[in-house]
């Protein structure tokens, strides 16, 4: 999974963000705050797209689990501090400090140790495990690290949650702006590009064997049909998320997640735009099949794209897949020359 670093502009960012949530703050009752404090630098020199996925996962657990009161995003500078999550490597250096603060229901020690825990061990099944929280904050945790930064954590039980993301600008860290620090850094037993790589290597079940997930370069890689193109992963295995997310950003299309299919939900609903969703079918709280009936209630997606995925090969998985409203199908383990093909086809259709 790459990083493109490019200046960012703090301020912008937090408008951009203010402006996603509102209605969703607006709808649940929620005092919403956005907060750019004067020390912060105008600009951050980072992946402006991973921020954004960070954050828009912080913001969003912050809203799933706080029913009144407030969720407050800080941006602030900062220099240097360590991280409340073991083992993860800090970029020494001026940094900027992102805060989502809710007054939700909190998080136990336990859990949050736990979910952090399972995604060093390479644990595909932190949706299931840990009621909707798992899968967001591990992805998370592991883009902070790809950028050089760390995530921090301060929760208490039916009092709130508050989410830290620290960030270096990647121009004084040059190291940190892609795969060349895993490379380099034959000093450290944890690099951020040796962790995702653990993730492929526990036995990645949703793409075929000999598929390379790792980033494509030059000329062998033909990006021109998918750029830009906007997709929505609807899986709750951390694997299927990072494999199919990082093959699908070699070809420069933007990749949302959503752990399962209530989330899948809520996030079409503040976001329609997407060109196409990939949906796996066995999920909890929702399945697939349930999630793409209640998509197609819904007039506005009528004519949007989704592929079913699924473990079973069998033709009757594939005409319950259709009956409840997939536009086409894909087994597991998935061939991605076919799955180039039929983004093609409906992407143009």
């Amino acid at each position: 999974m790459e990083i493109h670093p490019d200046a960012v502009r703090l301020v912008d960012l937090a408008d951009h963000l203010r402006q996603l949530f509102a209605p969703l703050a607006v709808k649940n009752g929620v005092d919403f705050r956005v907060h750019v404090e004067k020390s912060s630098p105008s600009v951050l020199y980072t992946d402006g797209h991973r921020v954004q996925q960070i954050l828009k996962n912080l913001l969003g657990n912050a809203f799933k689990f706080t029913r009144e009161g407030s969720v407050t995003l800080t941006v602030s500078a900062e220099s240097g501090g360590d991280s409340s999550v073991p083992d993860v490597p800090r970029a020494e250096g001026e940094a900027v400090r992102f805060e989502v603060k809710d007054t939700g229901i909190g998080i136990s020690d336990e859990k949050l140790s736990l979910i952090f825990e399972a995604f060093r061990q390479a644990d595909g099944s932190t949706g299931r495990r840990f009621g909707g929280t798992g899968l967001g904050l591990s992805i998370s945790l592991e883009l902070a690290r790809l950028l050089g930064g760390t995530i921090t954590v301060e929760s208490e039980p039916d009092r709130g949650s508050a989410f830290a993301l620290t960030l270096p600008d990647l121009r004084s860290h040059p190291a940190l702006s892609g795969h060349a620090e895993a490379a380099a850094s034959a000093e450290s037993d944890a690099t951020p590009d040796a962790e995702a790589q653990a993730v492929f290597d526990s036995g990645c079940p949703i793409l075929a064997a000999g598929t390379d997930t790792a980033a494509e370069t030059g000329d062998e890689i033909e990006t021109a049909p998918f750029a830009g193109k906007s997709i929505l992963l609807v899986d709750d295995d951390i694997r299927n998320v990072f494999a199919l997310s990082s093959f699908l950003e070699n070809y420069d299309m933007r990749v949302t997640f959503a752990e399962n299919g209530r989330e899948a939900l809520d996030v079409l609903r503040r976001n329609p735009d997407f060109d196409l969703v990939l949906m796996d079918i066995m999920m909890p709280e929702m399945d697939g099949y349930e999630t793409m009936r209640r998509i197609r209630e819904q007039p506005e997606f009528d004519d949007l794209p989704i592929i079913a995925l699924t473990a079973k090969a069998m033709r009757e998985d594939r005409s319950r897949c259709m009956e409840n409203g997939a536009s086409d199908y894909m087994a597991k383990p998935i061939d991605t020359n076919r799955l180039l093909s039929l983004l093609k086809v409906w992407l143009y259709k």
